[in-house]
């Protein structure tokens, strides 16, 4: 029931607990397979994909996990995309545009070994490359800790009201708000990294009791929100319209939608860029557009876009 709810952290732990490790007979191995699947499954959809390949792995040890192999494979795909960055990413532009909205969504892990979070002489923390980059690599690649899309069925009926700054919010504004906070208060050290982020000064509430989900605070997501999402393409929208249309519409005629790419927040701006950003679906993909030499904590200027 928790996997089904998207409370990965709670499923993991509850599957890990309906193992029983002195099992011999069939039945108890059967049952065995299916809590290390159910616990791999969970590790999977926060990311967490070598936990979720050892468990997989545990499931088919029990002799009655062939469910489990696909999973086995799905993720040491996603563990080999997190270390070489391999993505077929013209695929994943066709799928976008000829396929079910699931495509808004890839099933893709990210790339972001090649960078790290440091503070900069005046501008507070960056975004810093580990490696020498030249002009047209990628620097990374980052799928949405939380995103919303103005085709999403929510984004159209949902509404927030800010009491602190007294603003109305809409479509995926509204939306982005709810996903983030189910995603943490049912996740709290997945959600932990975001959290991080800056939020303008906002002292969030602080109130854990030590029995239950510490406490997420609504006003703290908010300024988070406002300070570190990113607009990006809604394909969908950008398929139906070509359709009508009869021809390509470009991203500047799209509503699009709202996300939050925890890595990428990191990032800092300036006039002259030297990456660039581009998005398909909710993966973002960042691009050197000239040289970044291998950052050095403050010998050398952190990833920074217009």
């Amino acid at each position: 029931m928790n996997w089904r709810l998207q409370r990965y952290e709670p499923a993991h732990a509850d599957a890990l607990a309906a193992v029983t490790s002195s099992t011999t007979d069939e039945m108890g191995k059967a049952s065995n397979a299916k809590a290390y699947r159910v616990a791999g499954l969970a590790d999977y959809e926060i990311a967490q994909y070598r936990s979720a390949a050892k468990l997989f792995e545990s499931a088919i040890e029990t002799g009655h996990g062939d469910g489990a192999k696909y999973e086995l494979s799905l993720a040491m795909e996603k563990m080999k995309q997190e270390t070489t960055g391999d993505y077929e990413f013209e695929n994943m532009r066709v799928a976008a545009f000829a396929e079910a909205e699931s495509w808004k969504r890839y099933d893709c892990a990210s790339f972001t070994k090649h960078t790290r979070v440091g503070d900069t002489p005046a501008n507070g923390r960056g975004l810093f490359t580990t490696t020498d980059i030249k002009a047209g690599e990628v620097v990374m690649v980052e799928r949405a800790f939380a995103i919303a899309f103005t085709s999403d069925l929510f984004a159209q009926l949902q509404n927030t009201y800010n009491s602190n700054t007294e603003r109305l919010s809409t479509g995926p504004h509204a939306t982005l708000l709810a996903t983030l906070y189910d995603r943490i208060q049912h996740n709290p050290k997945h959600g932990a990294k975001c959290l991080e982020l800056y939020s303008g000064g906002y002292v969030p509430a602080q109130v854990d009791d030590g029995k239950h989900s510490p406490v997420v605070d609504s006003f703290h997501l908010q300024a988070i929100i406002e300070h570190n999402a990113f607009g990006c393409r809604d394909v969908t929208e950008e398929r139906e319209a070509s359709k009508e249309a009869g021809e390509y519409v470009g991203p500047m005629e799209l509503r699009g939608g709202l996300g939050i790419w925890v890595q990428a927040s990191y990032i800092n701006h300036c006039c002259v860029e030297n990456a660039h950003i581009t998005y398909l679906g909710d993966m973002m993909i960042v691009t050197a557009v000239r040289d970044i030499p291998k950052g050095a904590g403050r010998d050398h200027d952190p990833v920074q876009f217009a």
